[in-house]
């Protein structure tokens, strides 16, 4: 990594320099995505109510659109809370940044190896529920519950589909891009696990809600290391949409059972995608391939206390990190305010 100038500052100046910066970047993209996120939808909403097409009086949760229609709006608006934060960002700061470039030096992958790994990574995305199932009900204990995850899914094939499309392939493209392709590539130089972690704390922060955080955390981990393992951002976005993409199957096929009946067939597949993904991981290893031999990350060349005190020296990345927290602590206080 070239570095903006020579000497001053001290041994590893530079590099917390250009730590600093980079963090600044990618805190400013972060602030306009958590702006985007708390406007866009209402926006649009309104649009639709001035133009008559929506009712913001209405009774129901989709605002006279139904869920279908909501869903429509629901995907126009993230593909701009999502689409837009790295592309403005870079045209503002100036920052020629390929998302879908190499890493580095392209290697080899093997079709193999990459379908190994996304099984191993399906088999990350189901431990992570049941981590997550075990921490909400630990937050039960002490009367924290859990938000209502909306539902736009009808038992038609149509709707199946447009979920799909809204809920997986939209997410596994536009938010590996932003946090894989943009935030995962400025802190690699820093130290490809570091850059893994902090990526993947700032893909939880982001869902802004106590029961996706620490799934999202563990979700970005996975995608984080297929994506430098791999050397490219789209197995990360392949891994992610797989794992929205069983998720709304299994809601759908859920739509059909009793609710005992649908504990139980997620129950099984859950087992049956671990298993299956722990015994591919195990082969990845058993056979030493390339994808999990040897390193891909360049050293660092400070130690991970400077690296976090120049990344948490960043104000915007402060001030995204401060505010992330706020709206996930008024989230958890506005589902408690609505259970009471």
């Amino acid at each position: 990594m070239e570095y903006p100038f020579n000497g001053g500052g001290g041994p590893g100046y530079e590099a917390r320099f250009s730590l600093r910066r980079d963090a600044g970047w990618i805190g400013a993209a972060f602030l306009l995505m958590l702006a985007l996120l708390q406007t866009v939808l209402t926006f649009i909403l309104l649009v639709l109510g001035a133009l008559g097409v929506a009712d913001l009086w209405a009774a129901d949760e989709w605002y006279g659109l139904g869920s279908t229609g909501f869903l429509l709006a629901y995907m126009v608006a993230y593909a701009l809370i999502m689409g837009l934060p790295g592309p403005l960002t870079a045209l503002f700061t100036r920052r020629k940044l390929r998302p879908f470039s190499p890493y580095a030096e392209e290697r080899p992958l093997r079709f193999s190896s990459l379908l190994l790994a996304l099984l191993g990574g399906l088999a990350v995305c189901i431990l992570a529920n049941f981590a997550t199932s075990y921490l909400m009900a630990f937050f039960g204990l002490f009367g924290i519950r859990q938000p209502e995850m909306p539902s736009y899914l009808e038992p038609t094939i149509p709707s199946l589909l447009l979920n799909i499309l809204a809920l997986a392939v939209l997410p596994g493209v536009l938010e590996e891009l932003l946090f894989r392709g943009y935030f995962l590539r400025l802190l690699r130089p820093y130290g490809g696990r570091f850059a893994i972690v902090v990526t993947a704390a700032l893909f939880g922060l982001m869902h802004g809600n106590i029961l996706q955080i620490p799934f999202a955390f563990l979700v970005g981990l996975a995608c984080g290391w297929l994506a430098l393992r791999t050397g490219r951002v789209w197995p990360a976005m392949l891994l992610h949409f797989l794992n929205n993409f069983m998720a709304q199957v299994l809601e759908y096929v859920g739509l059909y059972q009793t609710p005992a009946a649908s504990q139980r067939t997620l129950l099984i597949v859950f087992c049956l995608i671990g298993m299956v993904g722990l015994a591919a991981v195990f082969l990845l290893f058993a056979r030493g391939d390339p994808l999990v031999q040897g390193t891909v990350e360049p050293a660092p060349t400070l130690r991970l206390g400077e690296r976090m005190g120049a990344l948490f020296s960043s104000p915007a990345l402060l001030t995204a990190v401060v505010i992330g927290t706020l709206l996930t602590l008024l989230s958890v206080l506005t589902t408690q305010l609505g259970a009471a």
